[in-house]
C-alpha cells in the first residue's frame, strides 16, 4: 500500500477536485503564466499531500484557507525564484492577490487587503496556530525574522482593522 493508505489517498483526491479550481485562481492572481500557474498549482498539492494527515475535514473553511496559503507561498517563491532573489526582509514587497473573503467587512476585509506575507503570517500564527519557528520553517525564513514577521503583521492588521472601525 505504501506510505499512505487508501482513505488519505481518497481525501486527497476529494481535495483536489473540490480546490484545484480556487488554487488556480490564487495562482493564476499572482503568477501570469499559464505553465507558471499550473506549476504552483502542483507544488501547492504536493505540499498537500505531504500533510494529508493533518487536515481532518476537506469541507472546512480552514481546510480551504490553508490550499489558498500554500498556493500562493509556492506562486510567490516561483517569482523570487525567477528574478534570483529571497529576501530575509519581511516587509518586502510582493503581488498583492485579491482574495474574495466571506462578509467582505470587518476581519476579513481587512485580512483581504494585507500584504500577502503579513496575511500569511498571521493565518498561520493566529488562525493555524504554528508557532514563530514553524511559520520560520514554512515560509523559508529565520525565526528572528518570522517573529518580526508576525509582530509587523499584527500592527498592519491593527491600523486595517481601525479603517473599518473596529477598535483592538
Amino acid at each position: 500500500m505504501g506510505l499512505f493508505g487508501e482513505s488519505d489517498r481518497a481525501k486527497f483526491e476529494r481535495l483536489y477536485e473540490e480546490y484545484k479550481g480556487l488554487a488556480f485562481r490564487a495562482a493564476g492572481r499572482i503568477l501570469r503564466e499559464r505553465m507558471d500557474v499550473e506549476d504552483a498549482v502542483q507544488q501547492a498539492f504536493e505540499a498537500v499531500f505531504k500533510n494529508i494527515k493533518k487536515i481532518s475535514d476537506a469541507d472546512r473553511l480552514k481546510t480551504r484557507a490553508f490550499i489558498v496559503l500554500i498556493t500562493e507561498r509556492k506562486a510567490l517563491d516561483m517569482i523570487r525564484a525567477k528574478r534570483k532573489y529571497a529576501p530575509e526582509d519581511p516587509d518586502a514587497e510582493v503581488p498583492a492577490p485579491e482574495i474574495a473573503f466571506p462578509g467582505e467587512s470587518g476581519l476579513a476585509a481587512a485580512l483581504a487587503r494585507l500584504n500577502p506575507r503579513y496575511r500569511q503570517a498571521i493565518l498561520l500564527r493566529f488562525y493555524f496556530g504554528y508557532t514563530n519557528g514553524e511559520i520560520a520553517r514554512f515560509m523559508g525564513i529565520t525565526a528572528g525574522a518570522a517573529q518580526r514577521l508576525v509582530s509587523r503583521a499584527r500592527e498592519a492588521l491593527r491600523i486595517e482593522l481601525e479603517k473599518e472601525g473596529i477598535d483592538v
